[in-house]
């Protein structure tokens, strides 16, 4: 998983969805991933956003308070339309500059 979501972000895309919505167990390395995933993205200027709904996945990141750090969304839909509004302020942000 990090391997690929290293290249992906390599790749410097314009936003970054972790589509976890069919995932049924979520380790402690596998959040641990999700937060360098996110750090790196949020460091290099790219809206990363995870969809989930699997209590696999949201129940660890609820009860370790890591919300603000690994924003989850429950649906495909809700994630890419969060997204949607980040490019839509990244460009407001650049038209002032």
């Amino acid at each position: 998983m990090f391997a690929r979501l290293t290249a992906e972000l390599r790749k410097r895309p314009k936003a970054l969805l972790v589509d976890l919505t069919r995932v049924g167990f979520c380790s402690a390395e596998a959040l641990r991933i999700l937060l360098l995933t996110t750090g790196e993205a949020h460091a290099a200027g790219i809206p990363c956003v995870i969809a989930s709904d699997q209590h696999a996945v949201v129940r660890p990141i609820a009860a370790l308070r890591l919300e603000h750090l690994l924003p989850v969304y429950p649906t495909l839909a809700l994630a890419r339309e969060r997204l949607a509004l980040c490019a839509a302020s990244t460009s407001r942000r650049s038209a002032v500059s």
